[in-house]
């Protein structure tokens, strides 16, 4: 079952149940089946409720887990929904470029919104980029191969969106990140992290390969995040930690 298929099902469970929704849009591959990986790939979803309701809540994620594990949940009132909106957060480009299957009026209004890339959308970009790679190189020294991959690519997509976050742009896709990519160098690596994840069964069979892949998702974060930045030798008396 495609993806958006997947979510009409949980959308049609949750109506029958008469929980009330605000939204309920389709995020990420999922709503991009060029860029969906079947097995691999979570089916992001985010829920928009009128206000906080645990019980609702619980009831929404008990059904998403009977209608599909892989289904992901992002559950927020519309005044978070709101904060992230005025905030910039990279959640709210994703959202905009969602698919929507449920939306009522007022959510739309701030789905509709432009918005525009800041100095906080780049950091927690650069952060974002980091913590990934720690999940990869975590998952390949637990030799889960499949992980790696995964946050490898993930890495490097969040520290080419957050260079080009800082020139107010915010590429989705693959294929925008690709174009967003500066340099031969850059764009090679994300385009090999594509193939992989794509081709992850293959791919997690090669330790080595994806070793490699980790290793190079890692130099590039750094050099795209400014945290292989060169440190003045007068510097290294003045702080406890620096690369080299």
């Amino acid at each position: 079952m495609r993806p958006l298929d997947v979510v009409r099902e949980l959308a049609r469970r949750v109506s029958q149940d008469r929980i009330p929704l605000s939204a309920l849009i389709v995020i990420g591959s999922a709503a991009r089946e060029g860029d969906f990986v079947e097995g691999l790939s979570d089916i992001d979803v985010v829920v928009v409720q009128d206000e906080p309701d645990p019980e609702i809540e619980d009831r929404i994620r008990a059904i998403a887990s009977e209608v599909d594990p892989a289904i992901s949940l992002v559950i927020l009132d519309r005044a978070r929904l709101g904060s992230i909106f005025r905030a910039a957060d990279a959640l709210s480009f994703l959202i905009k470029a969602g698919t929507p299957l449920v939306i009522d009026g007022p959510t739309r209004r701030i789905v509709r919104q432009a918005v525009r890339p800041t100095g906080a959308t780049v950091w927690r970009l650069r952060a974002s980029a980091r913590a990934a790679l720690r999940l990869a190189f975590e998952a390949h020294y637990a030799r889960d191969y499949k992980r790696a991959i995964v946050h490898a690519y993930h890495a490097l997509r969040h520290a080419i969106r957050a260079q080009a976050a800082a020139k107010g742009a915010f590429p989705v896709s693959d294929a925008e990140v690709l174009e967003a990519a500066e340099g031969d160098r850059v764009k090679a690596a994300y385009g090999l992290l594509v193939s992989l994840r794509r081709n992850y069964k293959s791919a997690a069979k090669n330790p080595p390969l994806v070793r490699n892949a980790v290793v190079l998702s890692d130099r590039l974060v750094d050099l795209l995040t400014g945290a292989g930045r060169a440190v003045p030798v007068d510097g290294l008396a003045r702080i406890r930690y620096a690369r080299a």
